[in-house]
């Protein structure tokens, strides 16, 4: 990626390219090895980036609701945080770090999700769970190691402030 490319991926032009995230996809697929059971390369891209997208969505929500002076967006019963986070806010680092908490948080929770989809966690104990394309095809295993592959191959992952602005 290169140095236009600002913090999260949110480069002037958007997000990677879909030729970006199918190269990636490929990558993948050639170190893990391609699976019969697995859905083409395009169906597991496609959830990551929406992944992504959504991530990005709810990131940028929280970061306006945290930083105007009315956060007219927010339920009035956490009104109350958003207008106690802006007195933090002040600083263009700030809402930076504001950005990379919120996007290191939701993250980790898409791993964690993606961790028990991949029998990981204590529901394996009860239940396993697939997610399977409509044509019944298996886009796991390893979504949890493979959403963090693809999050590093985009360099989506965060990275530390310039010094300018720690």
């Amino acid at each position: 990626m290169d140095g236009a490319r600002v913090l999260w991926g949110r480069a002037l032009g958007g997000p990677p390219a879909v030729d970006e995230i199918l190269d990636f996809a490929r990558f993948i697929d050639a170190t893990f090895g391609e699976r019969d059971d697995m859905a083409p390369l395009e169906v597991r891209s496609a959830l990551f980036e929406q992944l992504v997208r959504d991530v990005d969505y709810w990131c940028d929500y929280a970061l306006k609701l945290s930083t105007r002076p009315s956060p007219a967006g927010a339920g009035s019963d956490v009104r109350w945080a958003y207008e106690r986070l802006q007195r933090f806010a002040t600083s263009d680092a700030d809402r930076r770090a504001i950005e990379v908490v919120c996007h290191d948080t939701l993250f980790g929770l898409i791993h964690s999700i993606l961790v028990s989809i991949d029998g990981g966690s204590r529901l394996a104990d009860t239940a396993r769970v697939d997610l399977v394309t409509e044509d019944g095809a298996s886009l796991g295993p390893g979504l949890h190691e493979l959403f963090f592959d693809y999050l590093a191959q985009a360099n989506l992952l965060p990275q530390p402030p310039d010094s300018a602005e720690a």
